[in-house]
């Protein structure tokens, strides 16, 4: 049994992306994420393509948001474990818009051994490649 049944990554926000939703999933019960480029902006549970169409159309919501992916999820225990997941990896400034924290229950949480010391260094690679000069 796989946890995912249909999915769609990166889906322009336009109305033929909402019509072939609606077309290729039906409106399936599963995750949502509103994106702005490759930001998760907004996550969301429910009814897939009702959902992402209100946000569509929203006044408050609606000019924050570029593309959506959205995932498939039948277990209901399962959607709500994983939109909490999720919802813990936004950065601190968008998880505060929300009024769920995402809990976890029935998780042992863990935490790291009292350290003074912090996070060893790391040498962050470079991800452009330096241009080479042109000699005259």
């Amino acid at each position: 049994m796989s946890l995912v049944k249909k999915h769609g990554e990166l889906w322009p926000r336009n109305q033929a992306s909402l019509r072939a939703l609606k077309e290729q999933a039906g409106n399936p019960l599963g995750i949502y994420v509103l994106r702005d480029g490759s930001m998760p902006m907004y996550i969301g549970m429910g009814k897939i393509a009702s959902r992402v169409r209100r946000h569509y159309n929203s006044r408050t919501r609606g000019d924050y948001w570029d593309y959506f992916s959205w995932y498939a999820i039948p277990s209901k225990k399962h959607r709500k474990e994983i939109e909490s997941l999720l919802l813990r990896l936004l950065p601190f400034y968008l998880r505060s818009l929300y009024k769920q924290r995402g809990h976890l229950p029935g998780s042992q949480r863990c935490r790291p051994m009292p350290d003074k010391e912090g996070p060893e260094y790391v040498k962050r690679p470079h991800l452009a490649p330096k241009r080479k000069k042109h000699r005259k």
